[in-house]
């Protein structure tokens, strides 16, 4: 057993593995964790100042349609989305204080920390900035997929699940912006992806704990695609992932694991799969235009 210096000074245990090594870098990875020595990417300004109204009973709706003015990009896709099938009466908005009251207090601010969460999937670093955008398309097809099918079950809020989608791979991302503290990830891709194989979960927790989303998000980035978990007799958040990737991975026609997807825990929650997965299927084809809209303002 030997101890050496992690990245920011702090002591870890490499156990016998070598610094350079997965094992070596993912124990100093958990150290950091333990210490709370991560660099946790930093959620933009609005998205904290209209938590903070929002949780706020002295805080009017106004108040908060004030504060998202001030950030004109925010502010013209909330009038978009309030305007969109998902939200739009017939009487549509042009102004973004109808917008606010239209959505209401919690669906603006699950909005708001959904299209700002684009503003943290960026990097300046033109080695890592692909596969960052690679990860945010990603988490939008994800979140679009969980918000739609998250409208039609009892229990689960549409925007809710959607910001669920968009955050489940945090922790990958901020993996990718730690790899300046450890040179070797930069230069052996495949170690690079055994470290974020091994340690997304636990970073992504972390990250998502920092950032105070609530319990049920949190697990989201530890088990969103943990295919046989069960939980609870409802369906919550992180089981809405789950199927969203399942669908995601049906409209790709990528390869997935062999399920037996009548019998997984999270496929048996949801009252539209219990028709087969087909029912399902044949609702996100309907929602389509939806979802393609939706999309299109969280990807700008």
């Amino acid at each position: 057993m030997t101890l050496g210096l992690g990245v920011h000074g702090v002591i870890f245990t490499t156990m016998g593995f070598a610094k350079n090594s997965v094992e070596g870098i993912c124990l100093d990875i958990r150290r950091l964790i333990e210490t709370g020595d991560i660099d946790v990417p930093a959620l933009p300004d609005i998205v904290l100042r209209v938590r903070e109204a929002v949780g706020d009973p002295g805080r009017s709706v106004s108040d908060i349609g004030r504060l998202i003015q001030a950030d004109f990009p925010l502010a013209g896709r909330l009038v978009q989305v309030a305007n969109s099938p998902l939200y739009s009466s017939r009487r549509p908005v042009d102004h973004l204080h109808g917008a606010v009251m239209r959505l209401g207090a919690t669906t603006t601010r699950n909005l708001v920390e959904s299209f700002a969460l684009r503003r943290v999937f960026f990097s300046p670093d033109p080695l890592l900035r692909v596969r960052v955008e690679e990860i945010w398309r990603h988490s939008v097809q994800i979140g679009v997929i969980a918000f739609t099918l998250a409208r039609i079950t009892p229990g689960l809020d549409a925007d809710r699940a959607l910001l669920a989608g968009l955050v489940h791979d945090i922790g990958e991302l901020a993996l990718l912006r730690m790899t300046e503290l450890y040179p070797v990830l930069r230069a052996d891709s495949t170690r690079l992806e055994q470290v974020i194989l091994a340690m997304r979960g636990e970073v992504g927790a972390y990250v998502l704990e920092q950032w105070r989303v609530g319990p049920e998000l949190v697990t989201v980035a530890t088990e969103g695609e943990s295919w046989y978990r069960d939980s609870q007799p409802g369906p919550d958040y992180c089981d809405v992932i789950v199927i969203a990737h399942i669908h995601a991975g049906l409209s790709a026609q990528a390869q997935l694991p062999v399920l037996d997807f009548p019998n997984l825990p999270a496929f048996k929650k949801f009252p539209i799969l219990r028709f087969g997965a087909s029912s399902s299927v044949e609702l996100l084809n309907e929602a389509q235009q939806e979802m393609l809209e939706l999309q299109r303002l969280l990807s700008t």
